[in-house]
Order: C-alpha cells, then sequence, then structure tokens
C-alpha cells in the first residue's frame, strides 16, 4: 500500500490560502474593466463585486471566488440578456414572501442579484436567446434567505419560462 498522497477534492489550509489569494489577486486586477457592464446589469452586481475582493481574505470561501470569477469570464464570452435580468429583479422586487410575522417584502441583496444574474442573464447566442445556465447549485449559509431565493427561482421558472 502506497502513502503518496492521492489526488482528492480536499486540501489543505494553506493550499486554500494560496488558491484564495491567487484568486484574489486575479479579481482584483481585472474588476476596474467590468465596474460599467456589473453596474449596468445592477449596481447590487457592482456591490457583490467590491465584497468579494475585500481585504479580508477569509469572509469568501475559495468556490465562491472562483465562481464569480467564470462569471466574469462567461460575461465576456456569451451575451447576457440585461432585459431578461432586469425583468427577474422586477418580478423579485414585486414579490412579497410569508415571514414569521405574515407576508412580507424582502429586499434584493447583493448577493441575490449576483445569482439571478448569473443564472438568468448568460446566453448560449444572440440569435436565439437559448439560456447557457440550464442547471444551478447553490451553497449558501444558515439563514440566509435560501428558501426565499428558491422559491422564487421556481415561481420565476413556473410562470414565465418555457
Amino acid at each position: 500500500m502506497s502513502t503518496a498522497r492521492t489526488t482528492s477534492a480536499h486540501i489543505t489550509p494553506d493550499e486554500s490560502r494560496q488558491l484564495k489569494s491567487r484568486c484574489l489577486a486575479d479579481l482584483r486586477e481585472a474588476l476596474p474593466r467590468y465596474e460599467s457592464r456589473l453596474t449596468a446589469i445592477s449596481p447590487l452586481l457592482w456591490t457583490y463585486a467590491l465584497d468579494v475582493v475585500r481585504e479580508d481574505i477569509d469572509i469568501h470561501n475559495e468556490m465562491e471566488l472562483l465562481g464569480f470569477r467564470k462569471f466574469l469570464r462567461i460575461l465576456d464570452t456569451y451575451p447576457i440578456n440585461i432585459k431578461k435580468v432586469h425583468h427577474v429583479y422586477s418580478v423579485f422586487d414585486y414579490m412579497t414572501f410569508d415571514g414569521l410575522n405574515g407576508r412580507k417584502h424582502y429586499p434584493m441583496t447583493p448577493i441575490q442579484a449576483y445569482i439571478l444574474a448569473a443564472i438568468f442573464g448568460p446566453m448560449r447566442s444572440r440569435e436565439q436567446q437559448i439560456r447557457l445556465v440550464t442547471d444551478a447549485v447553490l451553497f449558501v449559509v444558515r439563514k440566509f434567505a435560501k428558501t426565499t431565493l428558491a422559491g422564487f427561482i421556481a415561481f420565476y421558472f413556473l410562470m414565465y419560462e418555457d
């Protein structure tokens, strides 16, 4: 039996910090080029971008940083249906949700704006208007309105998508 380290999904804390440092450096260098495009989609998206590249390296995990870096690459590669994203945002802003104190309106947060833009914005082509994202898996921490967001996404697909 070999004692050599095998490739696995687990990385050491040092490897994680190195990965996060490299990813943050890439994002900080690239982000100024995306300000106008992110703001055109939503000012909340730019707020989220600035939050991602904060100085505190321990705020975001490496998967979140890599996911946002990939989102920026998608902005460069695929057309974004800004009109569609704005429609998704307007439906979200209009809705009320059940809460402990009855039905209530919850304002959209920057990370929700990012998640919704990443799901509904990228298109395979301008001509066909087919969404690039057909499956999404969200890993979100406790007390983060997961049920509200998941319920909204399901509602939106039921009411507005083919």
